[in-house]
């Protein structure tokens, strides 16, 4: 408790004092008690003696905002009520947003997650599917970092999303069983998991196990070009079937040999197998021409994830001085078993051949650093770090000629990459008065080879990162904080390829062996009210920005494939509006809109194209009865653009009744997502022809969600010990 805010006035030879108290003040939280009172002092008085007052408090009703802003980072707390999984969560976040291939903050795609402290080694659809099968019973908060700092990877481009999970006992456990079930008239979908953690004596443990199994999971594409040239069309319209089982098991342990030093492990398995079944029929008119077609599609895709980490830390001092050694592994491999069946009714002639792809992918990471706290508010972080990762992919192509597989040469590729990356880096952080500041600087040396051409490249760069905040009033209510940081991304190997994937009869996916990394500049300013209420205005700023690109074949115009360019400038300039609040006991508003303005340069000299997204995030969440809640979700997009293609406007709607049992061990959820049954549909303009697709699966339609949680304990919940993982993000670039 202490006494803030003294102004003194001397008046007639009386001095007024107005005194503010403050009962507690930390840097993330405020509680104020105040009461006014006119005393009259002699000038010669040295000091003043204020008698006891003590006010009898009948009910006292603490409640929190979920979502505040720290100096450079959003934290959402998660309700234990809350009954959805991660992917569910991140639609809620200010600044964030997804769609089913990609996490992006403030309109800069390529977003990290880490999970206490871990580094999950997926990106795109698999790193979706890995939030799907974590549920929110085990987070006890999320962390959205809009900019990477120098003791992180220079690839987290996109910035990073820390998830913590929940304390552990003492002595005891905690556990959770959750069975959910999603249904819609082609969809039957079901989504089992069990998590374990607990603490025995020195030893804290954690498990967790979860299956998400896609029975039935059916759709349509629907596929149109509207040509330049009269009497030319097109129209294709496929089938689909997209079963899919997904296995997530992750353990850790952490033992503390004392209370300065602590050894942790841990190892991962996950499993995705998908089964991708089209049947597709394709009739096109050129001038007095026609051609008609059917194909018959069978895509088994399949990988396998193992890693395993190993964490060493010890404290140094009472101020938080602390030595890490972080080490970790990690191998994926990936199957794909293609069957493609085609009968061209023009000619008379089926075409039969299928394809074998597998890719694997080793990293190894070590990470040493040293953070030393000189005095409370003085802290400086050193550290070492190198990643060798290593890409081997091969595929084979066979054409069914004279009732036996012949191969076809001209599709098949082999691709093998390797890369060392040894970086140093180097944080201070100081604080005074109302100021605090961190600096930082990081140097990447990167060399990579190209196994198959023995072609070898190697580069040197640097990533400074700088935050300032600054605190307009004692208690920090009002606060300015200012952030710049350089990134880089580097080309997915698979980006990097140069054979051609055949995807379908007038479609294939071609790699650049060209690809030049992209740089990012990202400045932005932040204002912060009342620590949750916040406005961001930045930029970022990007150089050889690297694209996915339609473009017609040059042999056979009719045929369009999908490459990756670089886009010489790109900036995006952004505001962001974050006000999470509560009008009513009974009602928790949660409102996040970006507003983006795209500007894109695809060529040196070019003139700038501009283009203006919005992108609307509501949550309102209705406490009907102490146990019981509903909850409306509404999320919307307008026109999005990637190189010459674009993604159509799209809205959400969401709606979710919660009921709580038996002081809240018995948790249960009834929800339809997508109440507007809304449909994805994509564009691509070429010379040409224009390209319009909609996209309408089972699984991102309309449908009904019912969930039952049953959680239990033993013992006296403490904190969690977390385990750091050294994993780079460049191991995100494996998948696609």
């Amino acid at each position: 408790m202490g006494i803030m805010n003294i102004v003194g006035l001397k008046v007639n030879k009386k001095i007024i004092f107005s005194v503010l108290m403050v009962l507690y003040v930390s840097h993330t939280y405020a509680m104020f008690g105040a009461k006014s009172k006119t005393i009259d002092v002699e000038p010669e008085s040295r000091s003043i003696l204020l008698k006891d007052s003590v006010v009898q408090l009948n009910e006292v009703v603490v409640s929190t905002g979920r979502i505040f802003r720290k100096s450079d980072r959003f934290v959402f707390h998660v309700p234990t009520t809350c009954m959805k999984n991660s992917e569910e969560l991140f639609r809620q976040l200010p600044g964030v947003y997804m769609d089913d291939k990609d996490i992006s903050i403030y309109g800069s795609a390529g977003t990290k997650v880490f999970i206490d402290e871990r580094e999950v080694k997926l990106s795109g659809e698999a790193l979706i599917a890995y939030l799907r099968s974590l549920s929110s019973s085990n987070i006890k908060r999320i962390e959205v970092q809009p900019m990477s700092d120098a003791s992180q990877s220079a690839n987290s481009k996109g910035g990073i999303i820390h998830i913590y999970l929940r304390k552990r006992t003492e002595d005891g456990f905690q556990s959770n069983l959750i069975l959910e079930s999603r249904v819609a008239p082609s969809l039957k979908d079901y989504r089992p998991s069990f998590s374990l953690m607990g603490h025995h004596r020195r030893l804290d443990y954690y498990a967790s196990a979860s299956y998400i199994g896609c029975i039935q999971n059916k759709g349509e594409l629907d596929a149109t070009r509207n040509y330049n040239q009269p009497n030319y069309s097109f129209l294709s319209k496929s089938l689909l079937s997209v079963p899919s089982h997904y296995v997530a098991t992750r353990a850790n342990a952490v033992y503390a040999f004392d209370s300065l030093r602590s050894l942790g492990a841990e190892v991962e398995y996950i499993s995705n197998l998908q089964k991708r079944n089209s049947d597709n029929h394709t009739i096109m008119n050129i001038g007095s021409l026609s051609f008609e077609s059917m194909g018959h599609y069978t895509q088994p895709d399949q990988y396998r994830l193992y890693s395993a980490t190993v964490n060493y830390q010890q404290k140094l001092d009472q101020r938080g001085s602390l030595f890490k050694i972080l080490a970790d592994y990690v191998r994926k491999r990936s199957t794909s078993n293609s069957d493609y069946h085609i009968k061209q009714y023009w000619i008379s002639s089926d075409t039969v051949y299928r394809s074998h792809l597998i890719s694997i992918y080793d990293v190894a990471s070590a990470d040493l650093s040293l953070k030393k706290c000189i005095q409370p508010n003085n802290t400086f972080v050193v550290g070492i770090k190198y990643t060798y990762t290593d890409m081997n992919d091969h595929s084979n192509y066979e054409s069914w000629k004279l009732q036996q597989w012949s191969n076809l040469p001209e599709f098949a590729y082999r691709l093998h990459y390797t890369e060392h990356i040894a970086a140093g880096y180097l944080t201070y952080g100081t604080r005074w008065n109302r100021c605090s500041a961190d600096f930082g600087l990081r140097t990447e040396y990167t060399r990579t080879v190209n196994h198959d051409s023995h072609k070898n490249d190697s580069y040197v760069d640097f990533y400074p990162f700088l935050t300032f905040n600054y605190a307009f009033d004692e208690i920090q209510r009002w606060m300015l904080s200012c952030q710049f940081a350089r990134n880089i991304e580097r080309p997915g190997f698979y980006a990097l390829n140069p054979i051609s994937i055949q995807t379908s009869e007038y479609n294939y996916q071609i790699g650049n062996p060209l690809l030049k990394p992209t740089y990012i500049n990202k400045v932005s300013a932040t204002l912060i009210y009342d620590y949750r209420y916040t406005l961001t205005v930045g930029c970022n700023m990007h150089h050889d920005l690297i694209r996915e690109f339609c473009k017609q074949d040059d042999e056979n115009p009719q045929v369009s494939y999908i490459t990756y360019v670089n886009h010489h400038r790109e900036n995006h300039w952004f505001v962001n509006l974050s006000a999470p609040f509560q009008p009513l006991v009974w009602l928790n508003l949660t409102n996040n809109i970006t507003a983006v303005r795209q500007c894109i340069q695809t060529n040196p000299g070019d003139a700038y194209s501009n283009h203006h997204l919005l992108f609307i995030q509501s949550v309102a969440d209705f406490r009907l009865s102490s146990s019981l809640s509903a909850e409306w979700e509404y999320n919307f997009h307008n026109k999005l653009y990637s190189g010459n293609s674009q993604v159509y406007s799209h809205q959400l709607l969401n709606f979710a009744l919660k009921k709580k049992w038996s002081g809240g061990k018995w948790l249960s959820t009834f929800g339809v997502d997508n109440i507007f049954n809304e449909q994805d549909k994509y564009g691509s303009q070429m010379d040409a022809y224009i390209i319009n697709t909609a996209y309408r699966l089972a699984s991102n339609g309309r449908m009904f969600k019912f969930v039952v949680a049953w959680n239990f304990n033993s013992g006296v919940k403490v904190k969690r010990h977390l385990l750091e993982n050294s994993s780079s993000n460049e191991r995100s670039r494996f998948n696609k």
